[in-house]
């Protein structure tokens, strides 16, 4: 793998695709489900040893046999990915950091990480069951019953679990807004199923993205960040501060018109992709 993809990999940034890790000393466990999704999709490739923000990090050099034999084992273990599958892990060396690179190709299985199907459009979870009965479940009429009666009796007696029955309710109540109004399936059998269906536009870089950005008008946002900013912020704590999570929406409709409009102003200008970078508010541009 040479440099030059790596650091075109990093300078696009997260999305559909492209995901990064930081792992520094150890293999993050969320590699996994990331792996799952990009062979349920169309493939992917993963970054190992840099930030979310795409800063580079690297592995700790003590640590990178380590990682690349856990990865290969895991990946191998049909009791973690269901249906197991080979990939390679490699070590490349960008601006002096060690990164590990994994590229996951689409597959024509479906496979699974500890018993869920990561994949575009929905999330499927599966487990043992002993039926009530066998078929759909109907939240306007279905029967209350306990699936573990001795555990939820203690629960609700602590006061650490809901009126039996909420949680249906709340995932019919609550799923619609990530799924574009298509509601989900609890197939109750043998093997109790769950199926959470998801938008495919809350994956796409100029798509919804997710239900906060959906649910408020932008400027909002921009007022809230001008308040903010009046003394210089990270850009994870603008979004922490606005409740966004997805970095490219926020770069691509949020932090990019501000700057483009000087409505929010660079600590190193010279450097605009630094990891010290900070914004501050443009001082005509100050909300009393």
């Amino acid at each position: 793998m040479n440099t030059e993809h790596i650091q075109q990999i990093i300078a696009t940034g997260e999305n559909t695709s492209i995901e990064f890790k930081e792992c520094k000393t150890a293999l993050n466990k969320d590699v996994y489900e990331t792996v799952c999704a990009f062979l349920n999709r169309a493939g992917g490739e993963i970054l190992l040893g840099v930030k979310n923000n795409g800063e580079i990090v690297g592995i700790a050099q003590d640590k990178i046999d380590q990682i690349q034999k856990e990865f290969v084992t895991t990946i191998n273990n049909a009791n973690k990915l269901v249906s197991p599958t080979y990939l390679t892990i490699e070590q490349v060396m960008i601006n002096g950091f060690d990164v590990l690179y994994i590229y996951v190709p689409p597959s024509s299985q479906v496979h699974r990480v500890n018993n869920r199907i990561f994949e575009r459009n929905q999330v499927v979870a599966e487990n043992s069951n002993r039926p009530h009965f066998h078929g759909v479940i109907n939240p306007a009429n279905f029967s209350l019953f306990p699936k573990n009666p001795i555990i939820s009796a203690f629960f609700r007696e602590i006061g650490r679990a809901e009126a039996l029955g909420s949680g249906v309710r709340n995932l019919f109540r609550y799923t619609k807004i990530y799924s574009a109004g298509i509601e989900p399936q609890l197939i109750e059998d043998n093997i109790f199923k769950i199926i959470i269906p998801l938008d495919e536009r809350l994956f796409m870089d100029d798509g919804l993205v997710s239900a906060q950005v959906t649910a408020q008008d932008e400027d909002e946002y921009l007022v809230q960040i001008l308040l903010f900013c009046q003394t210089p912020k990270t850009r994870d704590e603008i979004q922490e501060h606005i409740k966004i999570a997805h970095r490219e929406y926020f770069r691509k409709h949020i932090l990019k018109p501000l700057l483009l409009s000087n409505k929010l102003l660079l600590t190193i200008p010279d450097k605009p992709t630094s990891p010290k970078q900070k914004y501050y508010t443009n001082p005509p541009e100050v909300i009393k």
